[in-house]
């Protein structure tokens, strides 16, 4: 660079109109950009670069982004006022190594004669005068946004002497275009997407609508004017509370609330009835969503609608299909009661009756015929023990069908003739059962009756309990019943269950009950049952206790 001690009077005032002009064109292009529009950005920012280059006495000139590698790309597009540096740069700066050495960091380049460069820059000599360089200005900035970008002034016919303030002038410049020219991308993509949003919105096939604050319709899309029958022009005339149904009246004081200025949450959700235009009701789910940035007008929150009108029937049929299975299970079980019943009798009244005569007559037989052999005498009195042995299991088989006790003593009696029978040397039953003031009902004995039933032949044969504990107590009109082992236990979270499993379920299911399980492998078996008996009397129990071994 060239530099002198004493320059002529002329040459120090005409520096210092430069250096006025400059910071004239600054101030001017800041106020106008702070206070402009962001499409009239890159005009102005033009002007000021155009003014800038003629100040300087540049030729061409231009506004860049700066790659590593030396690459440049337009970040302002050039104009008649000002021809682009771009066209002597095309292949970037990776021909001038010592200037990007400078750039990279962050020092300007200032040539106002090739002839000034060092030795070490003689490649860059070189490339500048092969492009017919005579002066050049490589003033770089630093952009939070665009990164590294580099004002480029050059001169192919003449030397110029560049302005004494010129780095610290374009920094400035190049600082305030940056600001506005992230103003100017923010806006434009501000505006893709609302557009984008636009797009969807209007396209979607779920019914949306944007509102004010107050609740008014500001737009809606087609789905939703499909859905409720109103034309564009009604829906914005209309309130949101204009399309709910009255009879809905806490839901619709919620959702109104959360539409005043009381807001103050991002999110609401209901389930309300809306009305249609020609007043028929729509069940539905209303969404609303606040909307912080409001794209679309003066709209401040986003309300969505789903239809639950098909859903709705979806749950009306499940529920009709559910009534019926458990209507199916019930007649299921009663059916199972009625024949067990039946051939408890058959087997008590026919079978059980025949076994005990042939057992008299084998045993007369035995008696009255003394002069018969001795094999013949025992061979009848072995047959006489098999049908006595037979008379049991069959007098056995009918209990376990149907309990007579269970019918004609009632509940207690049946658990404790069950806990009783059922008891070996290694297996125990603590039966705790409380005497209640009224007979439990018919349905409810059952119910819990087939229930221990179950549950003792469970811990028994597939449990190898050693002891059972079964609890049953009342609460009011509620009958608790506890069964508790100490077998082997079995997971009970798998999906699969044994069919005993289930049927106590359903039979509990049936008398409006709840049915709980709980078993770990290992340490053994709980069954809980809770069921209501309505013949019941409130007041407190009598405790009876038996211990069955």
């Amino acid at each position: 660079m060239l530099s002198t001690d004493f320059r002529p009077l002329q040459q120090v005032t005409n520096r210092r109109q430069q250096s006025f002009e400059t910071r004239r064109v600054i101030l001017r292009t800041s106020t106008e950009l702070a206070e402009c529009e962001s499409n009239e950005i890159d005009k102005i920012s033009q002007r000021a670069i155009a003014d800038l280059m003629q100040i300087e006495g540049a030729e061409q000139t231009g506004w860049f982004s700066l790659g590593e590698s030396g690459s440049l790309v337009e970040v302002l597009s050039s104009t008649c006022e000002f021809p682009s540096a771009q066209s002597t740069f095309s292949g970037g700066l990776d021909g001038l190594p010592w200037c990007l050495d400078l750039l990279r960091a962050d020092k300007a380049v200032i040539i106002e004669s090739l002839w000034d460069l060092p030795a070490s820059a003689k490649v860059d000599q070189q490339s500048l005068k092969a492009c017919g360089v005579r002066s050049l200005a490589l003033l770089p900035s630093n952009s939070l946004l665009l990164g590294k970008t580099l004002m480029v002034l050059l001169s192919t016919s003449t030397e110029i002497d560049w302005s004494d303030g010129i780095v610290e002038h374009y920094t400035l410049l190049e600082n305030v275009l940056s600001n506005s020219y992230q103003r100017k991308l923010a806006h434009e993509e501000s505006e893709a997407t609302t557009e984008r949003f636009r797009r969807l919105f209007l396209s979607s096939t779920t019914p949306m609508a944007t509102l004010t604050h107050s609740g008014q319709f500001v737009l809606a899309n087609a789905a939703f004017h499909c859905l409720l029958g109103y034309s564009e022009c009604q829906l914005r005339q209309m309130r949101c509370d204009d399309v709910i149904n009255l009879a809905s009246q806490c839901d619709k004081t919620s959702l109104l609330k959360n539409l005043s200025g009381q807001m103050i949450a991002q999110f609401h959700l209901c389930e309300i009835d809306l009305i249609r235009k020609d007043s028929s009701l729509i069940p539905a789910r209303i969404e609303l969503h606040l909307m912080e940035q409001h794209p679309l007008e003066d709209s401040r929150i986003l309300m969505t609608i789903e239809d639950l009108t098909e859903h709705h029937v979806k749950e009306d049929e499940l529920r009709r299909r559910q009534v019926e299975i458990d209507l199916l299970a019930s007649q299921l079980i009663q059916s199972q009661e009625n024949e067990r019943k039946h051939l408890s009798r058959e087997l008590h009244d026919d079978i059980g009756q025949r076994l005990s005569l042939a057992a008299s007559e084998v045993a007369l037989l035995a008696s009255q015929h003394s002069d018969t052999t001795p094999i013949s005498v025992s061979r009848l009195e072995v047959l006489r023990d098999e049908l006595d042995g037979l008379c049991s299991d069959v007098h056995q088989m009918s209990h376990n069908l149907h309990s007579y006790k269970l019918q004609h003593l009632g509940l207690n009696a049946a658990l404790k003739d069950l806990s009783r029978k059922i008891c070996q040397p290694n297996f125990h039953v603590d039966l705790r059962a409380d005497e209640f003031e009224d007979p439990v009902s018919e349905d409810v004995a059952l119910c819990l009756y087939r229930v221990a039933q179950e549950s003792l032949n469970n811990a028994l044969k597939h449990a190898h309990a050693l002891e059972v504990a079964v609890t049953l107590t009342k609460l009011q009109n509620t009958i608790y019943m506890t069964i508790q082992d100490s077998g082997i236990g079995f997971d009970s979270s798998a999906s699969s269950q044994g069919l005993g499993l289930l049927s106590m379920n359903e039979r509990v299911k049936l008398v409006r009950g709840q049915f709980r399980l709980h078993s770990t492998p290992g340490r053994g078996t709980e069954i809980w049952v809770e069921v209501p008996d309505g013949s019941m009397s409130i007041g407190l129990p009598k405790r009876s206790t038996i211990h069955a071994h």
